[in-house]
């Protein structure tokens, strides 16, 4: 019996981490009391969701925060709290939450924003976005009508109406689908899918492919390859290779060779370093027309019909004579 007692604790210790029950998971909701919009605010801070039960202690590091305040806190602050993952919710009247210090993942969702450090992973949903000031050092994905003006360490993926704007950088690669588009900087490789679109300031590190109704305007460091009715506008330069096919062309700078099937084309704006492949046939002129056969006219010099009429005037004299 005391073998299993013993047994029985170490199962127990392994299945609950060290510091474990320390960590909380507490409810943020500044509309129930309405006293004010603080984080500092103890009366703001429920121990569930139904907001029945009030919490005895604000946040620490560690604890796990859901935001769900309907007023305006846009002075709502974490700071110097290190949280191990926050969701904020729905913002009817605020503009937005500041973060500093999250150690885990974070979602945002209605007009939140972050404009502090998440340790982990990101999601921004809504109206949400990553600030100037916003730094996520995980993946990032934006959706609805979010947007980018910090800095995600690694991937991020774009959806609906979301953007990479001009001060927004992504360390790894990126995929873009729908109505996205980047205006800023992308250190890996990107995929443009639906409308999506490379701006003219924006820039990828890597290698693009544009697909669909897409097109490029900036820079792709690496090669390109385009597909659908996509096309390398005016503005667009790849940098090294590029590949188009179906309904494609270029009509920007390829710094590399260029390879064009099926229907695609190099326009007269097109710019190729490298080889074009297949070669372009060469200009073929229109055969010169043959010249019109000479027509000859019976007709002859004055000095030779007379020399004719002569002729016949003597031949026909003799024939006479010797008729005789």
């Amino acid at each position: 019996m005391r073998n299993f007692a013993i047994a029985f604790l170490f199962v127990v210790a392994v299945l609950v981490p060290a510091g474990s029950a320390s960590a909380a998971t507490l409810y943020y909701n500044n509309s129930v009391y309405s006293v004010d919009s603080q984080w500092v605010t103890l009366v703001n801070w429920f121990l569930d969701n139904g907001y029945g039960s009030g919490a005895t202690t604000l946040p620490s590091n560690g604890d796990y925060v859901y935001i769900d305040g309907t007023g305006a806190y846009a002075d709502l602050t974490s700071d110097p709290v290190s949280l191990s993952g926050i969701s904020v919710g729905e913002n009817s009247g605020g503009s937005g939450i500041e973060l500093h210090g999250v150690s885990g993942d974070a979602s945002f969702h209605g007009t939140s924003f972050n404009e502090g450090d998440i340790d982990g992973d990101a999601t921004f949903e809504d109206d949400s976005y990553n600030g100037s000031n916003g730094n996520v050092t995980g993946d990032a994905t934006f959706s609805d009508s979010t947007y980018n003006e910090g800095d995600v360490g690694d991937s991020a993926d774009f959806t609906g109406d979301s953007y990479n704007g001009s001060g927004g950088t992504v360390g790894g690669d990126a995929t873009l689908t729908d109505s996205t588009y980047n205006e800023g900087s992308i250190g890996g490789d990107a995929t443009f899918d639906g409308d999506s679109y490379n701006g003219s300031g924006g820039s990828v590190g890597g290698d693009a492919d544009f697909s669909e109704s897409t097109y490029n305007e900036g820079d792709v460091g690496g090669s390109a390859t385009f597909t659908d009715t996509a096309y390398n506008g005016s503005d667009g330069a790849v940098a090294q290779d590029a590949a188009f096919s179906d309904s494609t062309y270029n009509e920007g700078h390829v710094g590399g060779d260029a390879t064009f099937t099926d229907a695609a084309y190099n326009g007269s704006g097109g710019v190729v370093a490298g080889a074009i492949n297949p070669e372009p046939a060469p200009a073929v002129s229109e055969p010169a027309a043959e010249p019109a056969p000479e027509h000859r006219h019976h007709s002859t010099s004055s000095a030779r019909r007379a020399a004719n009429l002569e002729f016949l005037r003597v031949y026909h004299a003799a024939q006479s004579e010797l008729a005789q």
